[in-house]
């Protein structure tokens, strides 16, 4: 059981590649609102360029493994807060899931 305070949506891309020598496209899918327990891992602000400043975080997501059994480290997701204002789109890092608690533990 998790406690939730925040959203995510997954996207996966399957397919793309050549077939009989000719490129096809590969298709995206999103998925749902998913609840899920958002935690902030790190946040940075500072200078990236010459003159520009910017904003990097990572958070630690959990979530129910009934509502995202098949998300992998392919995938992309969007986090959300309470109010399902978006907090970015990152690149999972690590996907696995937490026997005891019964829950999927998602790193972006």
């Amino acid at each position: 059981m998790i406690i939730p305070n925040g959203y995510i949506r997954i996207t996966t891309t399957t397919g793309g590649g050549l077939q009989n020598g000719k490129p096809v496209r590969a298709t995206k899918t999103t998925s749902d609102f998913i609840t899920a327990n958002v935690n902030e891992s790190r946040r940075s602000h500072g200078a990236v360029g010459e003159q520009t400043i910017a904003t990097t975080a990572s958070y630690v997501v959990l979530v129910d493994p009934a509502d995202a059994p098949n998300v992998n480290d392919r995938d992309k997701v969007e986090v959300f807060d309470s109010r399902k204002i978006s907090l970015g789109e990152y690149e999972v890092q690590t996907a696995r899931l937490l026997d005891f608690v019964d829950a999927i533990r998602i790193e972006v």
